[in-house]
C-alpha cells in the first residue's frame, strides 16, 4: 500500500514555538496530572508523552513494543535516545522514559 496515500491527514501542523509554549504549561501547571502528547507522525504511532506528576515531569517517547516492524527505532536512534539521558523501557514502563525534577 502507498504510505502518501494512506496517511492521515494532519489535524494541525504545530509550529516548535507551539510545542514548547504548551510543554512549559504542563510544568509550570500548579495541578498535579496535567500532560501533553506530541505525535510526531500519527501513520508511524511515533509520539512523546509528557506529564507532570508530584512535582515531577515524566517524560516518554514510544518504544519499538508499539511500533511496525517497518517503523521500530534501530541502534542508531536507541542510542541518540541514551545520549539524551533517556532510559530504555523496563522498571514497569513500557516506553523509553526520562524523569526531570521541576522547580
Amino acid at each position: 500500500m502507498d504510505r502518501a496515500r494512506s496517511t492521515p491527514k494532519a489535524r494541525q501542523e504545530t509550529s516548535d514555538t507551539e510545542i514548547v509554549a504548551a510543554l512549559e504549561q504542563v510544568a509550570q501547571d500548579p495541578h498535579e496530572r496535567a500532560f501533553l502528547i506530541v505525535h510526531g507522525d500519527a501513520y508511524r504511532n511515533y509520539y512523546l508523552q509528557f506529564a507532570r506528576v508530584d512535582g515531577m515531569l515524566h517524560c516518554e517517547a514510544v518504544a519499538n513494543e508499539y511500533l511496525k516492524p517497518p517503523d521500530q527505532l534501530d541502534a542508531e536512534h536507541t542510542a541518540v535516545l541514551e545520549s539524551l539521558g533517556w532510559s530504555a523501557p523496563g522498571e514497569g514502563i513500557a516506553n523509553w522514559w526520562r524523569k526531570v525534577q521541576l522547580g
